[in-house]
């Protein structure tokens, strides 16, 4: 029982047949949250490699909300704008990376850090009445907000991964864990908030210089709550895990 449990160890830890001599390695990788990508490494000797992997980018779909906001007032009667759900269609990537693996036994297993970066883009459209409001009851008008929204977030990242790569005649096979930490980010946001049928409003034009300055405000509303949402975005570390075949020559 001793000997096979130094056995293990031993296969974890250099894995000397499996790992093989196998010195150029081409394959893909599918991996939580890069999704699937490609990899290439160069091994220079039997203790150091240098690796390349580029991911497609993820869609992924997000919901967050901006809350209601009163727009317009006069005594007992106001235009408030709607609670409004934004539906972000986030693309999560594409993410290229280029590092070192260092195989401290000279086997099977290794250390890797490299060099990241990420784009990320977000789309989202949404349209909502405005509401109107008195003392007693509100209602949805004929006039809407209509929100366009399109950011693209850029990051600098370093990725550090612990793995296993084993060939096996002209294929190899291997797993990878870790984490890629932020080192700088930067975001741009484009957004546009339209106002559609503004004269349906006609009772409150005098209210307010007016649907136009309402407009300003919830635009700056909604920028103001993605550009929150980014920053926490751009210093977010995310574990990484991950698997890869291809072909070892």
């Amino acid at each position: 029982m001793l000997r096979l449990g130094l056995g293990l160890i031993l296969l974890f830890f250099t894995g000397p047949l499996l790992a093989g001599d196998k010195t150029f390695h081409l394959g893909l990788l599918t991996s939580i949250p890069e999704a699937n990508g490609a990899v290439m490494s160069l091994n220079l000797n039997r203790f150091l490699a240098i690796q390349g992997t580029y991911s497609w980018a993820l869609p992924v779909n997000v919901e967050v909300g901006v809350p209601s906001k009163k727009l317009v007032s006069q005594e007992d009667f106001a235009i408030r704008s709607p609670f409004l759900t934004l539906p972000f269609t986030v693309d999560f990537g594409p993410q290229w990376s280029l590092g070192a693996l260092v195989y401290p036994f000279g086997g099977s297993f290794y250390v890797g850090l490299a060099s990241a970066h990420r784009r990320v883009r977000i789309r989202s459209h949404v349209e909502s009445p405005l509401i109107f409001e008195d003392s007693d009851s509100e209602m949805p008008s004929n006039t809407s907000f209509a929100v366009d929204l399109r950011t693209e977030t850029r990051q600098d990242l370093l990725r550090a991964s612990v793995g296993q790569r084993f060939t096996f005649g002209p294929l190899f096979l291997g797993w990878y864990g870790g984490a890629t930490q932020p080192l700088h980010g930067q975001s741009r946001i484009e957004t546009h908030v339209n106002v559609k049928n503004s004269q349906a409003s006609d009772r409150t034009i005098g209210a307010a210089d007016n649907l136009e300055e309402a407009r300003i405000s919830q635009e700056n509303l909604v920028r103001e709550k993605v550009r929150n949402l980014l920053q926490d975005f751009e210093k977010q570390a995310l574990p990484l895990v991950g698997l890869e075949i291809g072909l070892a020559f």
